[in-house]
């Protein structure tokens, strides 16, 4: 995650959100498994999920830059909580925390109170998602549990899931501890003037013992697609047509089909590599499966991102991991 300083909140900072690993992972995936790859439809699909996911989340996060009152922000927080509770967001206030549940959900949607199911029709399909206010209200249950255990202090800790796509329709009357993202406000306000008489609590304190008990997560989806890396379509892709780019010496990268051009193709290149193949690889056998027979143009170009660099000759090694991060 990266800080800078909110525009609208002079002395508050925006948290920006990076693309997830997994996201990251099947990104790269969808544009190296060959045409007649066997799962390419339940990739797809899981693709398609987790951008969404990702989407309504950086929506998520739109809104709360956005909140005229004074608060810490902490994102993706993994507890370790009867194995691992994930958290979309959590804001901590001076008198309470909330903890915030992200759906992403385009369509009519309806709430059922009885089954407490959401129900989404759309494009003629009738789909029920779990209730997103029990996943929110357990993850607050579990952050109350932890920090109970670092303090004496008794935090209240709210839950409040948000619909997040503006293409979302509600057609039936909400519970208490579910909206459309852009009522975030009201519902905040709401909390502020229920809880104005509560304990004045340290956010920086809360803010460092959520942040010690959180657990960086990597899903490693390899084991759900598993390929051969022998079968990986080797090359410089583009990631607008998905086709292989033809390298012309002493050029820039640019793709003769759609004569996408962007800076980044070399880079998105050898993340593709790090992230399915190894990050720490030797400098040879990066440079053959990205297919590129002018040895000068690619040290030129991993220079330009400082990758750093251990052993000689034919058994130098190079560290990508830090470049994940860009």
């Amino acid at each position: 995650m990266t800080n800078f300083t909110n525009p609208y909140k002079k002395g508050v900072i925006i948290i920006i959100r990076k693309k997830p690993y997994a996201l990251q992972y099947l990104e790269a995936l969808s544009r190296r498994v060959p045409e007649d790859y066997k799962l390419t439809k339940e990739l797809m699909n899981e693709l398609r999920n987790r951008e969404s996911g990702y989407i309504g989340e950086k929506n998520m996060d739109f809104y709360v830059a956005r909140l005229p009152f004074q608060h810490t922000y902490l994102i993706d927080l993994y507890l370790p909580s009867l194995g691992l509770t994930q958290i979309d967001g959590l804001l901590i206030f001076e008198q309470f925390i909330l903890v915030l549940e992200s759906k992403h959900i385009s369509g009519v949607v309806s709430y059922n109170p009885s089954t407490r199911h959401l129900i989404r029709e759309y494009a003629n399909q009738v789909t029920h998602f779990s209730d997103p206010i029990a996943q929110a209200e357990f993850a607050a249950v579990q952050v109350q549990k932890m920090l109970s255990k670092v303090t004496d202090k008794e935090i209240v800790v709210e839950h409040l899931a948000l619909l997040t796509s503006k293409h979302c329709v509600v057609t039936s009357e909400l519970p208490e501890n579910i909206c459309r993202v852009e009522h975030l406000y009201q519902k905040v306000m709401s909390y502020l003037v229920k809880h104005k008489d509560k304990l004045i609590l340290n956010e920086s304190e809360i803010k460092a013992s959520l942040l010690q008990l959180n657990r960086p997560f990597e899903n490693n989806l390899s084991n759900a697609f598993p390929i051969d890396p022998q079968n990986l379509r080797k090359g410089i892709i583009c990631p607008l047509c998905k086709k292989i780019v033809k390298q012309i010496p002493y050029k820039i990268y640019q793709c003769n089909s759609c004569d996408n051009s962007e800076d980044n193709l070399f880079l998105l290149a050898i993340k593709d590599y790090a992230l399915l193949i190894d990050k720490q690889p030797i400098n040879l056998h990066l440079r053959q499966f990205l297919q590129i027979p002018c040895r000068s143009k690619f040290r030129r170009t991993l220079q330009k991102y400082n990758v750093p660099k251990t052993g000689h000759s034919h058994a130098t090694r190079v560290n990508l991991t830090q470049l994940l991060k860009l």
